[in-house]
């Protein structure tokens, strides 16, 4: 009896599609629940480094910010979406926070690089003073750099 049960299932059209909507939707749920825990991950158990802005993409609805940084002396690229990136251009340098060994970043394009700060210490700051950021509300997320 059961096999004849197996061979009657059959999917309509408008089963097809509902599933491949449902199947979508959960990709998407799974991709920004991990990109929540990388962002918790690169906060409590980053360093914070000097980011140097390769180029800024101008997306639909939020700028991309592809840069590069230094583990150790390592130069590891990556790129960021930021939701507030006017100042952000190409050639500049802002602080950010990475994981070392693990190619996990995120830039703060509220945080310009002062000008008296050449390069950053082989394995980055594990904090960096308040006066450095000019936003502090925020920070895209790198609350745990004060």
């Amino acid at each position: 009896m059961s096999r004849s049960l197996k061979n009657n299932v059959q999917l309509t059209k408008k089963d097809k599609t509902g599933l491949i909507i449902l199947v979508v939707i959960l990709i998407l749920i799974l991709y920004f629940l991990n990109g929540i825990r990388s962002r918790e991950k690169i906060n409590k158990n980053g360093r914070v480094g000097i980011f140097y802005v390769v180029d800024v993409t101008n997306g639909r609805s939020v700028p991309k910010i592809d840069y590069f940084y230094y583990d150790g002396n390592k130069k590891v690229y990556d790129s960021y979406v930021c939701e507030s990136a006017s100042n952000v251009k190409k050639g500049t340098r802002f602080f950010g926070k990475y994981i070392p060994n693990q190619a996990e970043s995120m830039i703060c394009c509220y945080c310009p690089v002062p000008k008296g700060i050449k390069e950053q210490p082989e394995n980055g700051w594990q904090k960096l003073p308040k006066e450095y950021c000019s936003k502090n509300e925020d920070n895209c997320g790198l609350e745990s750099m004060q």
